[in-house]
């Protein structure tokens, strides 16, 4: 899969620079990316420049199609900077409503992943919601490599939609992230639903994190956790580092204050469940197993979220037990990884708050757990 992936994608993510694309694609005036405001007239050259340059990417040339992109692309900036805000409104609206028109499902796979890559581009630097209808395509389609571009494109989508509460509840951005991740059973797609979930508050110039978002988030998060404690019990997922994500999101400074008490108990939760499943994993692995690194990496990066918690609920047994297994790599000892990562439930069972924890699931070679998957992490 991951062979296939990387073929695919190294086929459209070398730039065109041919000499098509500079003879074809004359870059729309400066004067209508800096625009306080765009008139029908102004609006019109755009919508019309837009859809000139999808003709060209759908077409069967692939130099043409390799310059339309870039020229699609290279159009949502002005001199390497984001453009004014009425420009990218009404060029993301017309990208849009090109791909809408000119890409069909079954449209070649190239020519729908230059278009993903097209919308995710388009949508880093319009920050609005206007691509929602393409990301969405995107994420439902039938190939993993234009998937993980959709998800790409949801990353810079989600924020918008969600402070936009109608629209937000009509599309259900976050639900269309965890069924993607479900249908491709994906690591890297996985790994950029993770990343759009965590709302860009590991990015400098990422917007404040709202309670509202975490609201309507959260919930897909705590899913797809719950998924992948299921993936541990039955086996090793691909890409076992990619709970580091959701974990370091959830202890967040930017995010832990703004959880409900339930929610912070579904981090917990989750917490305790992976560190007990990777543990048991990487012991089960071996350390010479080719996994035992990317399970020590997991073991590592949960332990630094436990330590985090165990930091903020003043429990110096926990915030002690926490920086030794932060310290677990693929040389440490099984045993000693197994011992000190069944003392984690015990000890925030000990903190009132979380009280309630269930205990971790033990592995299960049949593909369930043991007892309730993520306990009430999916709850």
């Amino acid at each position: 899969m991951k062979r296939h992936l990387g073929a695919l994608l190294g086929l459209v993510l070398a730039w065109g620079t041919g000499s098509w694309a500079t003879a074809q694609s004359a870059d729309l005036p400066d004067n209508l990316k800096s625009a306080a405001s765009l008139g029908p007239a102004e609006i019109q050259t755009v919508d019309a420049f837009v859809k000139a340059q999808m003709q060209r990417l759908v077409s069967t040339d692939a130099a043409a199609q390799s310059g339309a992109r870039d020229t699609l692309i290279n159009q949502a900036t002005l001199r390497g900077k984001p453009p004014e805000a009425a420009y990218l409104d009404a060029y993301a609206a017309a990208l849009d409503q090109s791909i809408r028109q000119q890409v069909s499902a079954d449209a070649p796979l190239r020519v729908r992943l230059n278009a993903a890559i097209v919308t995710a581009r388009v949508a880093e630097m319009a920050s609005n919601t206007r691509l929602v209808d393409s990301t969405l395509h995107w994420l439902d389609d039938k190939e993993t490599p234009v998937v993980l571009w959709g998800m790409k494109g949801a990353k810079f989508v989600l924020p918008p939609i969600l402070d936009n509460e109608p629209l937000a509840r009509q599309v259900n951005l976050p639900q269309a992230i965890v069924k993607a991740v479900e249908r491709t059973q994906s690591g890297p797609v996985l790994q950029e639903a993770y990343s759009a979930l965590s709302l860009g508050v590991f990015n400098a110039n990422a917007p404040t994190i709202k309670s509202t978002w975490l609201n309507q988030s959260m919930p897909a998060l705590f899913e797809l956790l719950a998924d992948r404690v299921k993936q541990y019990a039955a086996g090793v997922p691909q890409d076992p580092q990619a709970e580091n994500l959701a974990t370091a999101m959830l202890v967040h400074p930017q995010v832990w204050p703004m959880l409900t008490a339930q929610q912070q108990v579904q981090a917990v939760q989750a917490m305790s469940d992976l560190i007990s499943l990777g543990a048991a994993r990487f012991a089960a692995a071996g350390n010479n197993a080719p996994e035992a690194e990317a399970m020590a990496a997991m073991v590592q990066g949960t332990a630094k979220a436990i330590w985090v918690v165990g930091t903020r609920t003043k429990s110096a047994a926990l915030v002690e037990l926490a920086t030794q297994l932060s310290k677990t790599d693929a040389r440490s000892s099984s045993k000693e990884t197994v011992e000190m990562a069944g003392r984690v439930h015990p000890l925030l069972v000990a903190i009132a708050e979380f009280k309630g924890l269930t205990p971790p699931p033990a592995l299960d070679a049949q593909g369930s757990a043991s007892a309730p998957a993520a306990g009430g992490a999916g709850q």
